[in-house]
């Protein structure tokens, strides 16, 4: 059925090949830093990472892909020390999006994470599946008013497997028609227990 939703609104736009408004591109290089807080019964886990996305709009099919890379500082509210724990996370996106008049824009789609955790003890590998949507729309000139929900699937070491469903807000500031940056928040739905925050600066062409 994911599949049949994703063709229908790539048909159904194809009246449409560009962004009515050029702030609301989806050809860019976008570079950023996330700080991911799990809250547990000891205390807070806390993985720090910095990402690089590239994402190109082709008529009004939208690829992307992102690497991320980043450090496990406190598990359960203790520092790590000298234990080295590293995350490296590599995902691609697949979608058609639709202009909705001049100031907002729909995109749907589907996407693939392949995340592994290594440390000096054990080694993670998780592989995260993802369907879903986001808005994007200009409050103002130069303001722009995003939020995006999606449900993932995720792989654990091929054995374990587990679903959740992903809100994010956000805020992104034009500087001008070609550079911006933006904020932004994300909470799993089903598990409250886990935020996400996340700053980064773009390039739009």
């Amino acid at each position: 059925m994911r599949k049949t939703i994703l063709a229908s609104l790539i048909a159904a736009s194809l009246s449409s090949t560009a962004s009515a408004n050029p702030l609301l591109s989806y050809t860019f290089i976008e570079g950023g830093y996330n700080q991911q807080e799990i809250k547990g019964d000891n205390g807070k886990t806390e993985i720090d990472s910095w990402y690089t996305l590239g994402s190109i709009r082709k008529g009004n099919i939208v690829i992307q892909a992102a690497y991320e890379r980043g450090d496990v500082d406190k598990v359960d509210g203790v520092d790590v020390g000298n234990l080295d724990v590293e995350v490296d996370d590599i995902s691609l996106f697949i979608g058609g999006v639709r202009d909705i008049g001049d100031d907002m824009t729909l995109l749907i789609g589907v996407s693939y994470s392949d995340e592994d955790l290594d440390s000096d003890v054990a080694n993670v590998d998780a592989k995260i599946y993802r369907f879903g949507g986001e808005l994007r729309y200009l409050a103002t000139s130069r303001l722009e008013l995003n939020g995006s929900l999606a449900y993932a699937h995720a792989e654990i070491d091929d054995d374990d497997s587990e679903g959740d469903t992903e809100l994010t807000l956000g805020l992104r500031y034009h500087i001008t028609d070609h550079a911006s940056f933006g904020i932004e928040y994300a909470r799993l739905l089903d598990d409250s227990d886990t935020d996400l925050y996340s700053g980064n600066v773009r390039v739009q062409f």
